[in-house]
């Protein structure tokens, strides 16, 4: 329980009233650079479950990328993957280096599909951004199944 709480905090505090301060107050100063949520702020507990949710999210979806057998390599930066189907002996590191590409692709595609983000023409060179939106573009193309 010691590392739990070190991590998460003390899981005894009163949930009753932590739920009350949640939905009363705002969250935490600098609450995102320790928790994965708004949410998590709230108890220990909650932490716990978000945090854990948001492995498992990982995983499945490192898992479904691979089951298509999707490799993403990014033009101009080392991040480079090519998820295993199995990954429960893989260290979080390896689990990690292969989540982060592929969250940079979702996050590229979302944004492109919302119209949040214009991909460049030939016929708009010099438009703000355009290096970027070349970048984006790139990796797009790059994360083709093979």
């Amino acid at each position: 329980m010691d590392e739990f709480r070190a991590l998460f905090g003390d899981e005894q505090t009163d949930y009753g009233a932590a739920l009350t301060r949640h939905y009363t107050e705002e969250p935490p100063a600098g609450w995102a650079d320790r928790h994965v949520s708004a949410y998590a702020t709230m108890h220990p507990w909650e932490d716990w479950a978000e945090t854990f949710a948001h492995y498992l999210h990982i995983r499945d979806t490192l898992q479904t990328a691979a089951a298509f057998r999707m490799r993403i390599d990014m033009p101009d930066n080392p991040l480079s993957a090519q998820p295993a189907v199995q990954i429960d002996h893989e260290p979080f590191e390896t689990i990690l280096a292969d989540w982060l590409p592929l969250t940079y692709l979702i996050a590229v595609d979302l944004a492109v599909t919302r119209g949040q983000l214009v991909l460049p023409t030939r016929s708009r060179p010099g438009a703000a951004r355009a290096d970027q939106n070349r970048y984006t573009r790139r990796a797009r193309r790059h994360a083709q199944p093979p």
